[in-house]
C-alpha cells in the first residue's frame, strides 16, 4: 500500500525499518532498526470494524516510527515535542495518500493533532471515533 500510494514514505520505511515484531509493549529499536508493535496501538478498538482503516492506520504508524529511527541514527532527539513534529507530519502525509475512510477521518485526525486542535502533540493518541 505504501509502495504504490505513498512512495516517499515507503522509501523512508525501507531505509530505516528492517524488522517489525509483535510485542506486548510498543517501541522502536534504533540500533536494530526494528519496530515492536502491539495490537492495541496498531488496531485501535474504535476502528476494528473497518479493516481498510486498520491497515491504513498501521501503515501511518510504521512511517511515524521509521522517522524516529531516522532521527536516532542521525543523532537527533527521538522524544519530546521537537522530536515528535516530523514523525507526525510524515504520518499525516502518508495518511493523506492512503486514507479511504468516507470522511478522511484518519488523515483529518492527524492533521488536527499537528495543528494543535486535538489531543497532546507529544503523547500517542488512538484516532478518534469514525466520522466524529
Amino acid at each position: 500500500m505504501l509502495s504504490t500510494k505513498a512512495s516517499a514514505q515507503y522509501a523512508l520505511v525501507r531505509q530505516y525499518v528492517y524488522r517489525i515484531d509483535e510485542s506486548a509493549s510498543p517501541s522502536y529499536d534504533i540500533a536494530n532498526r526494528a519496530l515492536n508493535i502491539d495490537e492495541a496501538t496498531a488496531f485501535p478498538s474504535n476502528w476494528r470494524s473497518n479493516q481498510d482503516a486498520q491497515r491504513e492506520w498501521l501503515a501511518g504508524l510504521i512511517v511515524h516510527n521509521a522517522t524516529h529511527i531516522q532521527q536516532g541514527l542521525s543523532g537527533l532527539p527521538t522524544t519530546g515535542l521537537d522530536a515528535e513534529q516530523q514523525p507526525r507530519l510524515n504520518q499525516r502525509d502518508a495518511l493523506q495518500k492512503l486514507d479511504t475512510t468516507p470522511a478522511g477521518d484518519l488523515y483529518h485526525f492527524l492533521d488536527d493533532v499537528v495543528q494543535g486542535r486535538e489531543g497532546s502533540f507529544t503523547d500517542w493518541n488512538p484516532p478518534r471515533d469514525p466520522s466524529r
